[in-house]
């Protein structure tokens, strides 16, 4: 048996003592919990207090008649919805127009039948349930919406980052490289990338271990990026070689600052290697050029440049012919000077 606070409560707003009292009473007999107001504002502030899904009213009320108080309680109900009965004499068009305009769903004429009253609730309440499980199902459907929001980010994030280093992948890579190759030809813009490789990497994985390799891998990713402009781009290629990415900027200029991240590298203490075992970087720089077919073209001048840098004996920046030597001792390295190739 359903307790007085488990039945469902029907606001009657009415304003005529006999008749809310009649209505309480049909309302009570089919196990219902009526709640009354004697006008439309106290009607008003029960509906804040108890939520009800059907509400009974009177039209002519003082203070606030039914048609105020049906706009007012869809308003302020939860959900946005109440079902809403007009108690009234009246059933000229113009007044029923008015009504509906006004938000009102069904009307019960006086004097009122106990079972219309009743069926006419039983609406009410059959709308009103099926409206709060759309609600429920839509705020259900907005929750998985963003938590789907969320993992597509995340998903996304993956397949444009490298796991370990954080850095954008190959494929963003790619993707900006020929993006920035259009913009240069288009427009007529220097464009330059440098190939990076860190050199005898294998040696470190088999001295130091692998989790040394990738702690270095990590912190070299880390030094490249705080050694470049906000504007360049840095993207771990494959393995043990980055890309960067500078654009507007010429082959020269690119190399300064390709020459201060091997510099950089050459002078940094990596976490987990020994003295014997100092990391280096070789670097070839390439700018694009009007005769090249693509980013493939750039990417393979590059590539080239690098590939001299490793026969030149490594730990050095090669540019177009041009060669940035690598210090010969530990000392802090100098503002960097340009050596013709031999």
């Amino acid at each position: 048996m359903l307790t007085r606070a488990d039945k469902p409560c029907i606001l009657v707003a009415e304003d005529d003592p006999g008749t809310a009292e009649l209505l309480a009473r049909h309302l009570q007999q089919a196990d219902y919990r009526p709640v009354v107001a004697q006008d439309g504002v106290q009607a008003l502030a029960m509906v804040e207090r108890y939520r009800p899904q059907v509400i009974v009213s009177d039209w002519l009320m003082p203070a606030m008649d039914g048609l105020q108080l049906c706009h007012a309680a869809k308003s302020l109900h939860e959900d946005g919805f109440v079902y809403f009965i007009m108690l009234t004499i009246r059933s000229e068009p113009t007044s029923i127009m008015e009504a509906f305009d006004a938000g009102v769903d069904d009307f019960l004429a006086k004097p009122f039948h106990q079972d219309e009253l009743l069926a006419r609730v039983r609406v009410g309440r059959r709308m009103a349930e099926m409206h709060a499980q759309l609600a429920d199902r839509i705020r259900t459907a907005n929750r998985l919406n963003r938590k789907l929001a969320v993992m597509n980010q995340h998903l996304q994030e993956l397949a444009s980052s490298d796991e370990l280093t954080g850095l954008m992948n190959r494929r963003q890579a790619i993707l900006r490289l020929k993006v920035q190759c259009e913009i240069a030809a288009r427009y007529e813009q220097p464009l330059s990338c440098a190939m990076i490789d860190l050199d005898h990497f294998k040696d470190i994985n088999d001295h130091c271990g692998h989790l040394v390799g990738d702690s270095v891998l990590c912190e070299l990713a880390g030094l490249i990026s705080g050694a470049v402009r906000a504007a360049d781009s840095v993207f771990r290629f494959g393995g043990e070689e980055f890309l960067l990415l500078f654009p507007q900027q010429e082959a020269t200029q690119a190399a300064i600052s390709a020459e201060r991240c091997r510099a950089l590298v050459a002078s940094h203490r990596f976490i987990g290697c020994t003295l014997e075992d100092t990391v280096t970087i070789s670097v070839g720089v390439a700018q694009h050029r009007p005769a090249m077919r693509g980013p493939n073209d750039l990417l393979l001048a590059a590539d080239r440049f690098l590939y001299e840098a490793k026969r030149r004996g490594r730990n050095r920046t090669v540019v177009e012919g041009e060669d940035y030597l690598a210090p010969t001792t530990s000392a802090p390295v100098a503002e960097p000077t340009v050596q013709a190739s031999p």
